[in-house]
């Protein structure tokens, strides 16, 4: 296997090839250009969505086997991840982020790209709870489409799996995805989730996180602030324009189609958790 060398906004990333299915013996490379209030925000980013993905694949159903089960899994394409906060009465809900990987022709995980949601709708929610969320995606040409867009939508009304391994395999053959919500360690059943919009968060997650693995540089104002780091797009794009002007460099943007070419294996250290649980997955 080809290894990849070099340091990664994000934290690090992997220096070494793979020799174990868990990944323990993969090593890191710290960044010293990492901004600390970043990183932290990206690390509570991929810890929420590796609790959440460990936590739906631990769930129970009645019969006291998975409720996804590895029939279910062996037909996933891809894995949306995150933790989302649902509250008020009835409709509810706030933006969150999380990762999504897909899996690779030649075998394996791809890297995962971050995501975040503009809004999600709960039916029957009453008070506030936060609520781990999961999108097992097994429709091929829409893990394709997931995987390129930078935006896109789940506009079907899709109820969480609240059966057996059956539900979860009965959902995924008829819509092409299950949606599996697990809340205070447990199945939310009965309860349907529509999110508004799912997108790629280019700018501020994966162009920071795999700027220098992809060749693209990373940016940074006169003061050594990252680009990325400004949540005014007008800001963003102007320290761009400017580290152009003084690097004599031209930016290349990440893009999601490109992150999903990479292997887990060779992704920043900084997903490892998240990395680790999808080596599980069969």
């Amino acid at each position: 296997m080809r290894c990849l060398l070099g340091a990664v906004i994000g934290l690090s990333l992997v220096v070494g090839c793979k020799t174990s299915t868990d990944g323990s013996n993969l090593t890191e490379t710290p960044d010293p250009n990492i901004e600390a209030n970043q990183a932290a925000r990206i690390k509570q980013t991929v810890s929420e969505a590796t609790n959440a993905l460990n936590g739906v694949l631990k769930v129970l159903g009645p019969n006291n086997l998975p409720v996804i089960s590895p029939e279910a899994l062996t037909q996933t394409r891809c894995v949306i991840s995150m933790q989302v906060d649902r509250g008020a009465i009835l409709i509810g809900g706030s933006g969150g982020e999380g990762l999504m990987s897909c899996r690779l022709q030649a075998g394996g995980w791809s890297a995962p790209s971050f995501l975040k949601t503009g809004g999600f709708d709960l039916g029957a929610s009453i008070g506030f709870e936060r609520m781990q969320s999961v999108i097992f995606v097994s429709d091929e040409r829409l893990a394709k489409a997931w995987q390129s867009d930078g935006s896109f939508e789940v506009g079907t009304y899709m109820k969480a799996i609240a059966g057996d391994a059956s539900a979860a395999i009965q959902s995924m053959s008829q819509n092409g995805m299950a949606v599996v919500q697990v809340a205070n360690g447990g199945l939310y059943a009965g309860v349907g989730v529509r999110f508004s919009s799912l997108a790629h968060a280019q700018e501020t997650r994966n162009q920071p996180v795999y700027g220098e693995v992809l060749g693209s540089g990373v940016p940074a104002d006169a003061g050594g602030r990252l680009c990325s780091t400004y949540l005014l797009p007008g800001r963003r794009n102007g320290c761009i324009a400017d580290w152009e002007r003084r690097s004599g460099k031209k930016l290349r943007p990440v893009l999601s189609s490109m992150i999903f070419e990479l292997s887990a294996d060779t992704a920043p250290m900084l997903t490892k958790p998240f990395n680790d649980i999808l080596r599980q997955v069969p």
